[in-house]
């Protein structure tokens, strides 16, 4: 019974909910409070710290609250930093276009003034 009552804890867990939720949730069901929470404790992933609570409840202590397991909230993008990267990028690889665009011409001139600089030069000194 202890087993069947795990997987259904687990269950509860996997969609979120609290693990306290989950052992008041059988217990509102009928299930033996004691086993429910020796089921509560077998669970692989509790932590240490729970595991002697399961002790206390096979003595014969009342357990008032489980502790819960600790929230991992997921980690958030902040999206606006991501669009600030890119408008600078995006000037960065319009300067640089700009660059190799002016390189070009400067050596296309340099190009033109070796096979035809003595006649550019002829031309201007008339």
């Amino acid at each position: 019974m202890i087993e069947e009552i795990s997987g259904g804890l687990r269950n509860a867990l996997e969609r979120g909910a609290s693990l306290e939720e989950a052992v008041q949730s059988f217990i509102k069901a009928g299930y033996n409070p004691i086993e429910v929470r020796q089921a509560a404790q077998s669970l692989s992933y509790l932590p240490q710290t729970m595991r002697p609570v399961a002790e206390q409840v096979q003595e014969g202590y009342k357990m008032s609250a489980l502790p819960s397991l600790p929230n991992q909230q997921p980690q958030k993008t902040n999206y606006s930093l991501t669009s600030s990267r890119s408008k600078p990028r995006a000037k960065k690889n319009i300067l640089v276009i700009i660059l190799i665009l002016l390189l070009l011409i400067l050596v296309g001139g340099l190009v033109y003034f070796i096979f035809f600089g003595k006649e550019l030069l002829d031309s201007f000194l008339g």
